[in-house]
């Protein structure tokens, strides 16, 4: 394996332990999560977005930093972004939330 390889792997562990602990702390807010949820606008069916005949259908990303790349767009609005990905065909929009590692909220979610 080479060095790339287990640096990254290093990486993974600590997202996923970081993940874990999160996970942990939203089940407590679980319900108003779903609350939430339900009354959140309508968006469009994800499958069916990716089932486009004769298209790639791609999911874009949106995400403020990388932990490889660093920061990527601290103060890009994910509104705006998913606009200027749709404008260039993307068929949904895969946003990290992530705020540890990405720098991402569950507001970029919004």
């Amino acid at each position: 394996m080479d060095r790339s390889a287990r640096a990254g792997g290093g990486i993974l562990a600590r997202i996923v332990e970081t993940k874990r602990t999160e996970v942990g702390a939203l089940e407590q807010r679980a319900s108003a999560l779903r609350a939430a949820a339900g009354e959140a606008a309508a968006v469009r069916p994800f499958a069916a977005a990716l089932r486009r005949p004769g298209e790639v259908a791609l999911i874009a990303e949106f995400k403020r930093r990388s932990p490889s790349a660093g920061s990527l767009g601290p103060n890009v609005a994910p509104s705006d972004a998913a606009r200027a990905y749709d404008a260039a065909g993307a068929a949904a929009m895969s946003v990290l939330t992530d705020a540890a590692y990405f720098g991402g909220s569950l507001e970029d979610l919004a």
